[in-house]
């Protein structure tokens, strides 16, 4: 290597590379004598290493809106399009995500410069269907009668398709929350209806391999039990009989009406029952009580209780 006047300079590396840097060193030949002592000068270049750029936040979910997304790993940062053209620049981004993305970051540190692809994944959400037992399902509410009990159940399911939103890349499983009460509750609800007017209940289920969550509405509309009268005579003769008749303020079919003479079982499932008179003296004067159960066509039923006594024979005079 030349140098200034009549000296000749070396360069050699004099130790290599290791994990600190690379040393060289300068020695100073005279051109013209080979008396003179040699200078040397050793400089140790450290070693950089180029920015390491990641993110730690890569997942979305579908419908989360404008989001931010943070990279480190350098100090001066720019985010290129397709054609290496820079449109922003920092450590964060934030825009609105309908579908995985994968953004490419420059990152600068000192004198070296790299590059890396950063893919956000959007998850897509998982889905869930509602049971609903103990009442007519009609999509997304079910009519039961008042004074029941309704079980919904949710079942969900995962997409068909989707990236971990932690390092724990082992297969989970949901978590339910009903009515905003409980966070770790089970996958059903007892709801008791106990009018007409509508309850609607929510449930939030967070899909845990995704952190992404679907919240569900679902209706539960009491129906109203059948108002039933009965009528007749209240008192009956000894070897005759009376009739009862049962209506209702809802259509009953003919064959669902449900009748117990003294809690004893009768055999007539119309709305009409024959009341037969019986000894008072055998009887001791024992009234009949009549209880008629009349059952809608959903099921719900009313009931309705009526006495009847025994009328004594007249007496000889």
């Amino acid at each position: 290597v030349g140098g200034a006047g009549d000296a000749e300079l070396s360069v050699r590396i004099s130790e290599g590379f290791n994990d600190n840097g690379v040393t060289i060193a300068v020695e100073e030949h005279p051109a013209h004598s080979t008396n003179c002592s040699i200078e040397r000068v050793s400089e140790t270049l450290k070693k950089q290493n180029k920015p390491n750029i990641t993110s730690a936040d890569t997942t979305r979910c579908k419908g989360d809106g404008r989001k931010t997304v943070n990279v480190q790993g350098a100090k001066i940062y720019r985010w290129l399009d397709e054609n290496g053209t820079a449109y922003a620049t920092g450590s964060s981004f934030t825009e609105e995500l309908a579908e995985s993305k994968t953004y490419i970051v420059e990152g600068t540190d000192g004198s070296c410069v790299d590059t890396a692809e950063i893919t956000i994944w959007v998850n897509e959400l998982p889905s869930i269907n509602i049971d609903a037992r103990g009442g007519r399902k009609s999509h997304d509410t079910v009519y039961a009668c008042v004074n029941n009990n309704v079980t919904l159940t949710a079942t969900p399911a995962h997409p068909a398709s989707y990236h971990f939103a932690t390092s724990d890349h082992s297969e989970q499983g949901f978590n339910y929350m009903w009515d905003n009460i409980s966070a770790n509750a089970d996958d059903s609800l007892i709801a008791n209806v106990s009018s007409t007017l509508p309850q609607r209940h929510t449930v939030k289920v967070t899909d845990n391999n995704t952190n992404c969550s679907t919240t569900q509405n679902y209706t539960v509309t009491g129906i109203a039990l059948p108002d039933v009268t009965i009528s007749g005579e209240k008192a009956v003769c000894r070897n005759s009989a009376v009739s009862l008749t049962a209506t209702s303020n809802k259509a009953i079919a003919d064959g669902q009406y449900a009748w117990t003479v003294n809690n004893v079982s009768s055999s007539t499932t119309s709305n009409i029952i024959k009341v037969e008179g019986v000894d008072t003296t055998t009887n001791n004067n024992r009234p009949y009580t009549i209880t008629v159960t009349a059952t809608d066509a959903d099921g719900c039923q009313g009931t309705k209780d009526y006495t009847v006594t025994n009328k004594p024979d007249p007496k000889a005079d």
